[in-house]
């Protein structure tokens, strides 16, 4: 049996039966749809800088792959290109992709580091779905954060850095250990929500974590709800601008919107 085969510059199909670090050809411009496949003894990859395509599920169950680096020549990664890669600890991403499909990184429970996500626009569907991830900084061009992101994650710091157009509203479900949300915007620190403060007196925030963002097109900033799926039966409101944090009192008969706190609700140099 072939340990290879390229065919017109499309690595098709590899032996899942190979072991050590596999070294792709040269001039092999795409990696095709589940080439790697099951390789389940693949330690590692050399990716020459003529490919320009990693298919869908490319790397499904390479269960003893441990870190990737990712040539900037690549544009383009597909749906599950990593999924079940359950030993991958770290990824450097290409600086030219700019999407995150659907499940990329689902169920790689070691995956602690990833670089280069600093051109990444959209973040798919359960993209980091059981990863080892403790901590996510959003990248400053993100449009797009879709439904369970972060599902099964161990995060517990998120940063936003940027204006994000559309968050969906389950992208955070699931990710039961967030307890800071830090807003960053054009550099400047508006300010940190930090949760562990609230879960002490918000037991609908203890498990599961209920939170909600929400763009604010308006501000360019967020609505952050805490305590409740529905929006409407929140524990605790805030809006996040560019300049503040507003934090919005709960009465008996809803949110007060004229009594807000016009200062930083928490700030990093308050949080220990």
């Amino acid at each position: 049996m072939k340990k290879f085969h390229v065919e017109d510059g499309i690595l098709c199909y590899v032996n899942p039966k190979t072991a050590g670090e596999f070294v792709i050809p040269e001039g092999v411009t795409e990696i095709a749809d589940q080439a790697f496949y099951d390789c389940s003894q693949l330690t590692g990859v050399k990716i020459p800088d003529t490919v320009t395509t990693i298919g869908a599920l490319a790397f499904e169950g390479c269960s003893s792959l441990k870190e990737v680096i990712l040539p900037d020549s690549v544009t383009s990664l597909g749906e599950g290109a990593f999924a079940n890669c359950e030993n991958l600890e770290s990824i450097d991403l290409s600086s030219n992709i700019k999407n995150l499909e659907d499940v990329t990184f689902s169920n790689c429970k070691k995956l602690k580091h990833v670089s280069g996500l600093d051109s990444v626009e959209t973040i798919g569907s359960k993209a980091f779905y059981f990863a080892g991830l403790e901590a996510i900084s959003l990248p400053k061009g993100l449009t797009t954060l879709a439904d369970n992101a972060f599902y099964g994650t161990k995060i517990k710091k998120v940063t936003f850095n940027g204006s994000v157009e559309n968050i969906v509203s389950q992208a955070f479900v699931g990710a039961n250990d967030i307890s800071e949300l830090e807003f960053n915007f054009n550099g400047k620190n508006a300010g940190v929500i930090n949760l562990q403060q609230n879960k002490s007196r918000l037991p609908m925030l203890r498990k599961p974590l209920m939170l909600t963002v929400v763009p604010d097109a308006q501000t360019k900033g967020y609505n952050v709800y805490l305590g409740n799926d529905d929006t409407n039966l929140a524990d605790e409101v805030y809006k996040v601008s560019q300049n503040y944090i507003q934090k919005f009192e709960k009465t008996s008969t809803g949110f007060d919107y004229k009594t807000r706190q016009e200062v930083p609700v928490y700030t990093p140099s308050l949080i220990k």
